[in-house]
C-alpha cells in the first residue's frame, strides 16, 4: 500500500518531495527506502533541489542496503547530474558491493 502511494506522488504537489525525503530518513523497510529514492528521482528530475540532492547523496553513500544505494545513485543522476558525478565516483571507488560499483561506473559513463 505504501509503495503504491509513493508511485502516485508527482511534481505538481510542492510538498511531495519533502514528504518523500522525510520517509527516506526514517523508514526501516529497505524496499520502501529504495522506492522513496526512485520517487524522488521522478518527482524532482532536473530540479537540482538542494534538499533532494542532500537526501539522495546520504542514501547513496550511507544506506546499509546496496539496493537503496543503487536506487539513490540513479535518482541523483536524474535530479542533478553535476552533483551526481562526485558521488558516483566515490561509490565506484569505495562501495563494498560490486553491483553498486558497476552501476556507478555505468552512470558515470552516461554523463
Amino acid at each position: 500500500m505504501r509503495r503504491a502511494a509513493l508511485a502516485t506522488f508527482d511534481a505538481s504537489d510542492p510538498e511531495s518531495a519533502a514528504a518523500v525525503i522525510a520517509l527516506l530518513e526514517v523508514e526501516p523497510d529497505w524496499a520502501l527506502r529504495a522506492q522513496a529514492a526512485v520517487t524522488l528521482g521522478r518527482v524532482a528530475a532536473g530540479s537540482e533541489n538542494a534538499q533532494v540532492v542532500a537526501a539522495l547523496q546520504k542514501r547513496a553513500s550511507k544506506d546499509a542496503f546496496a539496493l537503496v544505494r543503487e536506487a539513490a545513485l540513479e535518482a541523483l543522476v536524474l535530479v542533478d547530474p553535476t552533483a551526481a558525478k562526485r558521488v558516483l565516483q566515490v561509490s565506484h571507488d569505495s562501495d563494498p558491493e560490486p553491483r553498486v560499483k558497476a552501476r556507478a561506473q555505468a552512470l558515470l559513463q552516461r554523463l
